[in-house]
């Protein structure tokens, strides 16, 4: 990104928060008066139980440590966009887990460059010390390992690019536990962590998002043009999302079949202009999921694709909200509104936690980001059919 567009936040007054910061809130403990930390993000509606899976973690999280010197951490592992934050939220909105983890659920989405020091602090303070002034990582590192001592906590480290960043936030005391989600598998080795792979869904479960995501049944002669294109995309979740937006906006399956197969063409020939067979499954995979994202893109109305790159210039995982975006957009607050909804139901947007006072917040998958950016700071007669994948 160029330094003007990578300036723009701060020259239009738009406050973001520091790229990784965590997700806040607090839960009532049933039958006390005290309030415990609790950050995971809102699990999407059109969830999908992966028990493969879940059960198998959930054992793992629910297993006390026989050796309490050792703080016992389990890594989730896998390809960008099979789901491993979504798992980790679902395990973190689990009663047992909660009832297990009784003093709360911290959780901090670092990317690939984190505010450790905020994040830390946020935790601090997430667990009632709001008087310390960390001034240094090892510092907050060490004031955390003081409040955990003897609490029953799960620390949630999302979205780990490297073992350094992630190494700060194994503070837990004996009856706490350290829950990493990672596409980088040596960062589980470094940390000496249990890791699960995690990879893409079933067909089965890949039908039961579409139609989660359409809300209503999938039958007939349907039903096999909808599992023919979950084949082709690979069964990727965030591809799935993407597909069910196509299709409630009145696209057909056998449409966007042949248009994903034209994209996936014109991918594999930007890649290889020697026209050598690929043959690697994880390449195919992210061809899969960058055909889908330049399609849904390409069908906006030239308008919304604007609005859409321009959520480029905002940090990585920032907590994007109505007012922010208000401003980043220079439109009213009811067309902003309108705006955000709409790029959420085309699956460009996550929701975010709810505000106070029932506003509405969303996210941006660092996915997503990076084709914002690549957007906004492409040549301008270039179509975003045009953007290779990164």
């Amino acid at each position: 990104m160029s330094n003007d567009v990578g300036n723009f936040a701060e020259k239009i007054g738009v406050y973001v928060a520091p790229a990784g910061q965590a997700f806040i809130g607090t839960q009532n403990i049933e039958g006390q008066k005290q309030l415990r930390p609790f950050q995971a993000p809102p699990l999407p509606t059109y969830y999908v139980n992966r028990p493969e899976y879940s059960q198998d973690l959930k054992a793992r999280l629910l297993t006390d440590s026989s050796d309490v010197r050792t703080l016992v951490v389990t890594a989730i592992h896998g390809l960008g966009s099979v789901g491993k934050s979504t798992l980790a939220t679902a395990l973190a909105r689990d009663q047992e887990i909660q009832a297990h983890f009784c003093d709360g659920i911290l959780w901090a989405t670092l990317g690939q460059q984190p505010n450790l020091l905020t994040l830390l602090s946020g935790w601090v303070q997430a667990l009632g010390d709001y008087n310390f002034k960390a001034t240094s990582t090892e510092a907050a590192s060490n004031q955390l390992r003081t409040l955990l001592y003897d609490k029953a906590v799960l620390l949630v480290v999302d979205d780990a690019w490297n073992p350094e960043d992630a190494q700060v936030f194994n503070v837990g005391g004996a009856r706490c536990q350290v829950l990493v989600t990672t596409r980088d598998a040596a960062i589980a080795h470094v940390l000496r962590a249990s890791t699960y792979s995690l990879d893409v869904m079933t067909p089965e479960q890949a039908i039961e998002l579409l139609t989660k995501k359409l809300g209503r049944a999938i039958t007939g002669a349907e039903h096999q043009s909808a599992s023919d294109l979950a084949k082709a995309i690979g069964y990727l979740p965030l591809a799935l999302e993407l597909v069910a937006a196509e299709v409630a906006s009145g696209t057909t399956w056998t449409q966007l079949l042949e248009d994903f197969q034209q994209e996936i063409a014109r991918l594999k020939t930007l890649d290889r202009p020697e026209a050598e067979e690929i043959t690697d499954e994880a390449i195919l995979k992210r061809f899969s999921l960058t055909a889908s994202l330049n399609l849904s893109v390409k069908r906006m109305p030239k308008k919304k694709q604007e609005h859409f790159s321009w959520l480029g210039v905002l940090p990585e995982d920032v907590t994007i909200t109505k007012m922010m975006a208000t401003t980043l957009w220079k439109m009213d607050v009811r067309d902003t509104a309108k705006t955000l909804q709409y790029l959420q139901n085309k699956a460009l947007l996550l929701s975010g936690v709810t505000l106070a006072d029932g506003t509405p917040t969303y996210r941006l998958h660092d996915l997503f980001h990076d084709l914002a950016r690549n957007l906004l700071t492409a040549h301008q007669t270039q179509s975003p059919k045009a953007i290779s994948q990164g």
